[in-house]
C-alpha cells in the first residue's frame, strides 16, 4: 500500500488539489459574499502562478534546509549521537565527510 502511495503520490496531489480548486471555485462563483473590483481571469492566473512557485520552493528547500541543519549540528557536536558513550552497533550510525564532500561512515 505505501508503495502504491509513493509511486502515485504526485498524481494523487495534483488530484486532491484540482477537486479542491474545482469546489472552491463553484463556490466562488455561484455563492460571491461580495462584488469583485477585480474579474477572476485576473486574479486567477497571478494566484495559481504563487501556488506553483510554493510548490517548487517546498519541494527543494525543505529537504536542503534538513540537510544542512543536520550538517550544522553534526559541526557543532550538537544532538543524541554526541552525548556520550553508545553501544558498539550504534557506534556505526555516525557519519564523518571524507574527501571531495562524500559521507562515510565510521
Amino acid at each position: 500500500m505505501v508503495k502504491i502511495l509513493l509511486t502515485y503520490e504526485p498524481a494523487i496531489r495534483l488530484t486532491a488539489f484540482a477537486g479542491v480548486f474545482v469546489v472552491m471555485a463553484l463556490w466562488e462563483l455561484l455563492g460571491p459574499r461580495r462584488c469583485q473590483t477585480v474579474g477572476r481571469l485576473k486574479r486567477w492566473p497571478g494566484n495559481l502562478g504563487i501556488v506553483a512557485v510554493d510548490t517548487v520552493l517546498v519541494r527543494l528547500v525543505f529537504p536542503v534546509a534538513a540537510v544542512c541543519t543536520a550538517m550544522f549540528a553534526e559541526m557543532h557536536g550538537w544532538g543524541l549521537f554526541h552525548m556520550g558513550a553508545r553501544p558498539g552497533y550504534m557506534r556505526r550510525c555516525n557519519t564523518d565527510t571524507g574527501p571531495h564532500g562524500r559521507r562515510l561512515m565510521r
